[in-house]
């Protein structure tokens, strides 16, 4: 075992998903007393959340969310698409600072034609 990494249980992982945030590791640890496992589709069991887990565990900001939502879709995509996604990027990105440029030429003109 290494000290730098943290072991847990394969029932973290999924726990994890259907909560849609990273649980604590410290429940999930090997050998120790797992919580219970409730799935996403059974309708029949509604628990409460453990406020141990809301508390320690902050949901971050939305725009935070989205922005790591959109890392997390660029690291899953095929190679090709990736490629694509660089591309029209760098196009937006180009056709931005062409549109600053022209705007401050346009701002420099007036200024001198009055």
């Amino acid at each position: 075992m290494y000290l730098s990494r943290c072991y847990v249980q394969p029932q973290w992982v999924f726990d994890s998903i259907n909560q849609g945030r990273l649980m604590l590791i410290d429940d999930y640890a090997p050998g120790a007393l797992l919580p219970p496992h409730l799935s996403p589709f059974d309708e029949t069991s509604q628990a409460e959340p453990d406020k141990k887990e809301t508390d320690e565990v902050a949901e971050p900001p939305e725009e935070k969310r989205t922005a790591e939502e959109r890392k997390l879709a660029i690291m899953v995509m095929p190679k090709k698409k990736k490629k694509l996604l660089k591309r029209i990027m760098t196009a937006q990105k180009r056709k931005k600072s062409e549109a600053r440029k022209l705007e401050e030429k346009r701002k420099r003109l007036s200024q001198k034609a009055e």
